[in-house]
């Protein structure tokens, strides 16, 4: 099957011929559901299949630490209830080769594509590896971010997947344990869930599974997220709420690994003194470890750093420019007036002089039948003299 890569660094297009499983006619427009999650969440791999079950896809898979998933794909359409259904899979905020203001930025510059064709989001959604036994780090922060990319009209369009229920050492009181506190903690999903979204499991692989999770979907109010009104009233990547608050998950992540790196300093230190060789060497790697991850997030961070300068550098310019241009259109106005002045006064000029004329000529006609009256009285006297010297 096919998938379309719709951003990257290297964008292209391919064409699909969708499959039918329903052959009743539609009048509703194609379902986009965007899918998100952290690397290992099941989104696409081959662990968990949702993507690839819903579509018989045969999207990338990821293994370990490498996320697969860099850009963002559209999985080739397929139909359900005579509905088709255009599956988006998206890149987490965890990449390991990928900063993630660029990843923020595929996903922007997607949604905002997608928000100017009037392609409206109909769901999402989030999948959460449920055998995780922490809620921390890289996973409070993509969905933070996520939750804030949506914006809160758009959360009630979400459904919460918890995945990997019948992984084989499965622990099901467990399991039900956390998904009570991912719901319930505010930290966690509890917000999310508040302004409407929904919690599902996806317990069995399979199509009809998979289907069962995106019907939910396609009954909702298609509703524009949060990052496309700001896009779309001219934020930039940086300014929006997503983008700051990426800004304070790298941050923040950044003192934690700095203060683990100090902690694990301390207990070298004390491994060394007491020459404790397997304490050491088990410090010395979770301290390079620390160093690594330290690097990647200052990285990161000086990223964000250069693209919030490049931002405002780019709205200084763009001020500028604003107020050239204004300035420009007020001495062009000035100017504009100025002539319409002077036209105006060589008009009145020119009314003035013809009316003058006017009065001229009305005074020389009036003089001219004056003096042909009188003429005329004259001819009218003589004639009338002569006559009576005739008679005589």
């Amino acid at each position: 099957m096919v998938t379309r890569t719709i951003f990257s660094s290297s964008t292209y297009s391919a064409s699909f011929n969708v499959r039918v499983e329903n052959t009743s006619a539609t009048s509703k427009p194609p379902a986009f559901i965007c899918v998100f999650g952290i690397t290992g969440s099941g989104k696409s791999s081959v662990s968990s299949l949702f993507i690839n079950d819903a579509c018989d896809a045969n999207l990338p898979v990821g293994h370990g630490q490498w996320s697969c998933t860099r850009d963002v794909d559209e999985a080739q359409p397929f139909m359900i209830d005579g509905r088709e259904i255009r599956l988006i899979d998206t890149p987490g905020f965890d990449d390991t080769t990928v900063p993630d203001s660029e990843i923020l930025g595929r996903i922007g510059r997607f949604l905002s594509q997608n928000y100017g064709r009037k392609d409206l989001i109909t769901g999402m959604i989030y999948m959460h590896n449920i055998t995780s036994n922490r809620f921390g780090g890289v996973s409070k922060k993509n969905f933070h971010v996520f939750r804030e990319l949506c914006g809160p009209n758009a959360l009630k369009n979400l459904i919460i997947c918890t995945n990997f229920w019948s992984s084989p050492t499965c622990d099901i009181d467990e399991y039900e344990r956390r998904e009570r506190q991912l719901v319930t903690t505010p930290e966690f999903f509890k917000q999310a869930i508040d302004k409407g979204a929904r919690v599902e499991r996806y317990v069995n692989r399979g199509r009809t599974s998979a289907h069962n999770i995106i019907r939910k979907c396609l009954s909702n109010e298609p509703e524009p997220v949060q990052f496309q009104l700001e896009a779309t009233a001219g934020a930039t990547l940086m300014d929006t709420a997503a983008g700051k608050a990426l800004s304070s998950e790298l941050e923040k992540q950044l003192r934690d690994e700095i203060n683990e790196l100090a902690n694990t300093n301390e207990v070298l230190k004390d491994a060394i003194k007491k020459h404790d060789d397997a304490t050491r060497q088990e410090m010395e790697e979770l301290q390079e470890e620390h160093r690594r991850t330290c690097q990647r997030l200052i990285a990161d961070v000086n990223l964000l750093q250069a693209a919030i300068s490049a931002d405002r550098k780019r709205n200084e310019e763009e001020r500028k420019r604003v107020v050239s241009e204004w300035e420009q259109h007020q001495e062009d106005l000035l100017i504009w007036t100025r002539q319409q002045e002077y036209l105006q006064a060589q008009l009145s000029q020119a009314e003035f002089q013809a009316s003058l004329r006017r009065e001229a000529r009305a005074i020389r006609a009036k003089t001219v039948r004056r003096t042909v009256a009188a003429v005329v009285g004259s001819v009218t006297g003589a004639v009338s003299a002569v006559s009576l010297s005739m008679l005589l």
